[in-house]
């Protein structure tokens, strides 16, 4: 079956010969994946190293997935200055990265809390854009029965 990158989702990174995702480390220019790259690897990631497979995603039929990637997003958009300090908080300083990992998971989480694992704003984004990425897969996978 493909998924929404036209891929088979086995064979992702396989056929883009893409390196695991690292985005906490910058990429030189010449070899800087696109967010479109970035989304489906860590889609592929999430289906072959979390077991988050298709079928598993059909089971979240109210909109869980959607709602996992709005927290993402949300955390993203709202304290991703917080990993970099970039307001100059002295209550931050330095520990910026470490307060940003340490935020709990917001109230309309839909897992157990302990799956809430933000890591850093670029990760978080292109994290939600995978959960999304699946929820439009299980909808056109619903759709298709």
């Amino acid at each position: 079956m493909l998924n929404w990158a036209g891929s088979r989702p086995d064979m992702l990174l396989e056929k883009q010969g893409c390196a695991p995702l690292s985005p906490t480390q910058p990429a030189k220019p010449e070899t800087m994946k696109t967010g479109t790259q970035l989304i489906a690897e860590e889609r592929q990631r999430q289906i072959a190293v979390e077991g988050w497979t298709p079928e598993h995603d059909d089971g979240h039929a109210t909109r869980e997935l959607a709602h996992a990637a709005k927290c993402y997003l949300r955390l993203y958009t709202n304290r991703a200055w917080v990993f970099t300090n970039e307001l100059g908080f002295p209550s931050i300083g330095n520990d910026g990265p470490e307060k940003y990992r340490a935020e709990k998971a917001p109230d309309e989480w839909p897992w157990e809390f302990e799956s809430w694992k933000p890591k850093d704003p670029l990760a978080d984004l292109v994290k939600a854009g995978a959960l999304i990425a699946a929820e439009i897969d299980r909808l056109q996978r619903k759709e298709a029965r």
